[in-house]
């Protein structure tokens, strides 16, 4: 292919061994698509609801679903009575959008991106496994929160469903991130300077990798 577009820094380090293609491109998101939520930063009045985001494409959804609602759901929910979970049938953007803590316990580098983008670009407070997300460079504590121990997951959901102020700050930092360095027109751009460099009459052989 002439370029490949890679949704995560260990595949970029992969595909470079290969010598082609020449032109590699980070996979990235269409913020417009995920419009800015205006309650977002309304102090107070966000309400305490917690959502579980995964990639469902991927093979731990059972696993990871029934360890959440097991273990993490219920203790959040006794430390925090007013809590709810934010359920719309299975639509995944209705769901974000409803939520003002989202949990993506993704462990698979590979398949945890996505779920962390999309809440993120949705400006909601996220938590994450740090071995999953932490080379795509965010900060613990300014564009999200990252566990490194089993009871991170829990304690983190009780402060930030507890703290508007923490939910305010983590949600302003994490659509900072994304608009940054992730927004689809980088990509856009990068591929219009590829087909202006001398690939006019060919046709474009362009890989996805997952």
């Amino acid at each position: 292919c002439d370029a490949l577009i890679v949704g995560h820094q260990s595949y970029l380090r992969h595909a470079a061994t290969f010598g082609r293609p020449e032109v590699v491109m980070n996979d990235s998101i269409d913020v417009g698509y995920f419009a800015r939520q205006q309650e977002a930063h309304t102090a107070g009045e966000s309400p305490a609801r917690l959502a579980f985001h995964l990639n469902w494409s991927g093979e731990n959804e059972r696993w990871i679903t029934e360890w959440c609602n097991r273990h993490v759901w219920p203790t959040v929910r006794e430390a925090v009575p007013e809590a709810r979970l934010a359920r719309t049938n299975g639509r995944t953007l209705d769901a974000l959008r409803d939520a003002s803590v989202v949990v993506s316990p993704e462990p698979d580098p590979g398949r945890a991106r996505w779920p962390v983008l999309q809440a993120m670009a949705l400006e909601r407070a996220v938590i994450a496994p740090q071995q999953a997300v932490g080379e795509m460079g965010v900060r613990h504590g300014e564009h999200l929160l990252l566990t490194q121990q089993e009871r991170d997951w829990t304690e983190m959901c009780v402060e930030s469903l507890r703290s508007d102020k923490v939910r305010s700050q983590l949600s302003r930092g994490a659509r900072a991130f994304v608009e940054r360095y992730c927004p689809i027109v980088s990509t856009g751009r990068e591929l219009l300077n590829m087909l202006g460099g001398g690939h006019q009459d060919t046709m474009l052989r362009a890989a996805c990798s997952p």
